[in-house]
């Protein structure tokens, strides 16, 4: 399947569920069921599948650590840049510059572009998102919550983490390949199957969830929100692409990764902690179209190096 094939293909994913959303035959409600099945069944499938196939190397364990350090630099310019702004709007900021939606967004374009062993590699980079999105956003969430709400404790960030179904599929499945454990073969067809209804599910989600409707006094947050989170993501990301060591394919998936969209997860922080959620749903949506064309243009002027 060419590129342009795959990006055809998920974009018609997407429309489809939007529009099965404008004639009423899914609602938000279908779209969260959607949400519940990816979270908890096939993106640890996917997750699985991947990485106890693969042989865990330097490259592989350089992703986590690399979007962490990147999130660190982010995060320290972004408050920079909102130093004077009101409480409410530095969390709105901070909540959507930081973090990326790699399961939702990301796993259907890089299997469909470099299979498993390109999802092998974004698996491993949405470990460190993990971290970001559970750990550090949902601290922030309740750091700069408009009504003063606030974690009551540190576990309440552990139990974020250690609920990730996600992030503890990826860790029993690194331990699984470093010890090399042999996986019944009902296991692996089992996962197989889950892992294979991922893309479809995730797209139409992102279809379903699509929306545009917000106030024009609120679109210059907006703008300087997605204008920071793709400039730097941009920028950094072509810095190491013609820096780092690795082959052209590992290259060109860490630059895809720092322009991936918002991730979909501060959502219910924005519900929890009192946020905009209208305001957040609406960078949410507008980041997925951005993404995408984003990072279809970058392959094919790149490559996809394969």
């Amino acid at each position: 399947m060419g590129l342009n094939d795959v990006f055809l293909i998920t974009m018609g994913i997407i429309l489809l569920g939007f529009i099965l959303k404008k004639t009423g035959i899914a609602t938000e409600e279908h779209g969260k069921f959607l949400a519940r099945l990816a979270f908890y069944i096939t993106i640890p499938a996917v997750i699985f599948i991947t990485i106890t196939s693969i042989e865990v190397n330097f490259s592989l364990l350089s992703f986590p650590l690399i979007i962490l350090i990147y999130s660190s630099i982010i995060w320290g310019l972004t408050y920079f840049i909102i130093f004077k702004k009101s409480k409410d709007q530095k969390g709105l900021y901070l909540l959507t510059i930081l973090g990326f939606n790699v399961h939702n967004f990301g796993f259907p374009i890089v299997e469909g572009i470099w299979g498993s062993v390109g999802l092998s590699y974004l698996a491993m980079w949405g470990a460190g998102n993990s971290i970001i999105v559970f750990g550090l956003l949902y601290i922030l969430a309740a750091k700069y919550s408009p009504e003063n709400l606030s974690l009551s404790s540190g576990k309440q960030v552990l139990y974020q983490l250690l609920h990730s179904i996600p992030l503890l599929t990826l860790i029993l499945a690194i331990l699984i390949s470093l010890l090399n454990i042999s996986i019944p073969i009902v296991i692996n067809d089992f996962s197989q199957i889950l892992a294979r209804a991922n893309s479809a599910i995730v797209l139409l989600l992102l279809g379903i969830l699509l929306d545009f409707k917000i106030s024009k006094e609120k679109w210059i947050d907006i703008t300087n929100i997605l204008v920071i989170r793709y400039v730097f993501g941009i920028l950094i990301g072509l810095i190491l692409f013609w820096l780092l060591p690795f082959d052209h394919f590992l290259r060109i998936i860490i630059l895809i990764s720092l322009i991936l969209p918002v991730g979909l997860s501060i959502t219910t922080y924005a519900v929890e902690f009192d946020h905009d959620l209208q305001l957040i749903g609406i960078i949410t949506n507008l980041s997925i179209i951005i993404s995408f064309f984003l990072i279809w243009a970058l392959l094919i002027i790149l490559g996809s190096g394969i």
